[in-house]
């Protein structure tokens, strides 16, 4: 009566087996969506990371005493809170024309740095309409380093150029100014 015992011992322990591989083989789908999701959650915070130092980059690049340009010109706060709140720093005594962070016009707002670049971006695409250029040829040209976030803040810049009919893509990673 032992070959019956062995036969029935084997059935157990290949159905044992086998109930316990279907269950292991759910388990490693599971973990492995988990893992896709991971990814992909990694990935998007990647990007914004990405994102966040690019325009990190950007702000970090522009000068504090930049000095103003007939298309970027902004008024100049008239009093100390005004001045307090748009980050210059300029003592009482100190006369007007040492102050490069601020030049009087007569409009009522302060442009952002933000759009002083884009300016500076859409001058260098200016320049020659013809001609098009990659983000990190407008990077060159506006005196940026070569890190991938400051490059990446340029293209981002002349993405929304696109966008708003400013410039225009003329190939993949190609931008011109707008068609007259």
């Amino acid at each position: 009566m032992s070959a019956p015992s062995a036969g029935n011992s084997i059935e157990t322990a290949t159905a044992l087996l086998q109930s316990e591989l279907g269950r292991l083989e759910e388990q490693r789908e599971d973990v492995q969506k988990q893992l896709q999701r991971a990814q992909a959650g990694l990935a998007a915070v990647s990007g914004k990371i990405e994102s966040i130092r690019g325009a990190l980059a950007a702000l970090n690049a522009v000068p504090a005493t930049e000095p103003a340009t007939p298309q970027t010109t902004v008024e100049q706060p008239h009093d100390a809170a005004n001045l307090q709140a748009s980050g210059a720093v300029v003592s009482a005594q100190e006369p007007a024309e040492h102050n490069t962070s601020f030049e009087a016009a007569p409009a009522t707002k302060s442009a952002p740095r933000s759009s002083r670049f884009t300016e500076q971006v859409i001058a260098v695409l200016a320049r020659d309409p013809r001609v098009a250029l990659r983000a990190r040829d407008v990077a060159e040209a506006l005196g940026r380093d070569e890190s991938a976030g400051s490059i990446n803040a340029v293209r981002s810049t002349l993405d929304r150029l696109v966008a708003t009919s400013r410039a225009r893509r003329t190939g993949k990673g190609l931008y011109q100014a707008p068609a007259v």
